[in-house]
């Protein structure tokens, strides 16, 4: 009984492993631009971590990017 239980184990693990690879192959590349560059930035700022509203103030500034200067 021990062995049958394994065994099943051991074919799941594999399949995983041969399911991950496959979906692997067909990732696609995510590049972030300056926008989410910027917005980042901004959310590491201590300043910014130190104020209530700091994340506000970011994600306006992170909307105003990508509506006028990203387009």
């Amino acid at each position: 009984m021990i062995f049958q239980k394994n065994k099943i184990t051991k074919k799941i693990a594999f399949i995983l492993v041969i399911f991950t690879i496959f979906i692997s192959l067909s990732a696609v590349s995510l590049e972030a631009g300056k926008c989410e560059e910027a917005f980042f930035r901004c959310l590491d700022d201590p300043y910014w971590r130190a104020v209530p509203f700091g994340i506000i103030y970011c994600a306006t500034g992170y909307f105003f990017c990508k509506k006028y200067i990203e387009g």
